[in-house]
């Protein structure tokens, strides 16, 4: 896998979630999917407005992670 996401609600770092795709357009399809589900349970007052975070992350050459933007180059 040369993809990955990581989302980290604030509710402290245990409860981080990771998982790795094939390709870029499966990690950033997740993010989103995660990012929206997040923002309506804040709307339907069921989580709190945390400043969750996440990114999307490339493998690299040499087997090192790598957080990238949007239009996929590294940070």
């Amino acid at each position: 896998m040369d993809y990955k996401i990581i989302f980290v609600p604030k509710l402290g770092e245990e409860f981080s979630f990771e998982k790795e795709y094939e390709t870029r357009e499966e990690a950033e399809q997740a993010m989103v999917a995660i990012s929206l589900y997040t923002l309506m349970l804040h709307e339907c007052s069921l989580m709190p407005d945390y400043s969750n975070t996440g990114c999307v992350f490339k493998k690299d050459g040499l087997g090192f992670w790598i957080e990238i933007d949007e239009d996929g180059f590294e940070i």
